[in-house]
């Protein structure tokens, strides 16, 4: 019980350190002190940085994606016969997160900043990771929109899932609240305004018609719009 305690303290001080400080800045030394506990401890419980951050993933994303699954599930059973809803869909993949900021006491308000420091990591230990603790249940809900939208090819429905994706991590991650447009300052709402705000959004831009491609080498005429 004991060594579980601290490797759960250590966890909550990897996150909170890693989402203020930027992964790459935050020493070990600093997660212990942070922590309370010793450097073997961590070295004990984790033995790297790095697979230390793959351990902060998977503590928030295991019962968050159960959840996931579950709001889906109950979806898809509600619906019967009837095509899945787009919007439905969409919070049935965020409400968890969202649940996480907000009702967690240890620490999980840290969870959207350290996802958007992510973003900053190489990109074969971002799709490492991302793969391992998202991968399949995002292809389950890239599923379930194809189910929903089948005029549109599935790999644009899965294009349109990562532009999302993007979406959805800038604004949970504060970066959306920065006042840099001339007189046109931020509206600062509520988490959950924000979130039936980027619902509305990517639902949107996911379900739009597919625009004609030109083919590879194909000119535009000029005479076209």
């Amino acid at each position: 019980m004991a060594g579980e305690e601290t490797r759960k303290r250590i966890l909550i001080a990897a996150e909170q350190l890693f989402a203020e400080r930027g992964i790459s800045s935050t020493s070990m030394r600093a997660l212990t002190n942070a922590a309370g506990v010793n450097l073997a401890a961590a070295h004990y419980h984790f033995g790297s940085k790095e697979a230390l951050l793959d351990a902060v993933i998977e503590f928030r994303a295991t019962p968050m994606n159960l959840a996931r699954i579950a709001a889906l599930d109950a979806h898809v059973a509600e619906r019967g016969d009837e095509p899945l809803q787009v919007d439905c869909i969409f919070r049935a993949f965020l409400m968890p997160a969202i649940r996480s900021v907000i009702e967690s006491p240890e620490g999980a308000a840290h969870l959207p900043r350290l996802f958007a420091r992510l973003e900053a990591q190489p990109p074969e230990i971002l799709e490492a990771i991302y793969r391992r603790h998202i991968g399949d249940v995002t292809r389950r809900f890239i599923e379930a929109l194809q189910e929903a939208l089948p005029d549109l090819p599935k790999e644009l429905i899965a294009e349109r899932f990562r532009l999302a994706m993007g979406s959805i991590f800038t604004l949970f991650s504060g970066n959306s609240e920065l006042d840099f447009i001339p007189g046109h300052s931020p509206h600062v709402v509520s988490i959950e305004e924000k979130l039936e705000s980027v619902i509305a959004f990517v639902s949107g831009g996911i379900s739009a018609p597919a625009s004609a491609r030109r083919a590879p080498g194909q000119r535009v005429e000029e005479n076209s719009p």
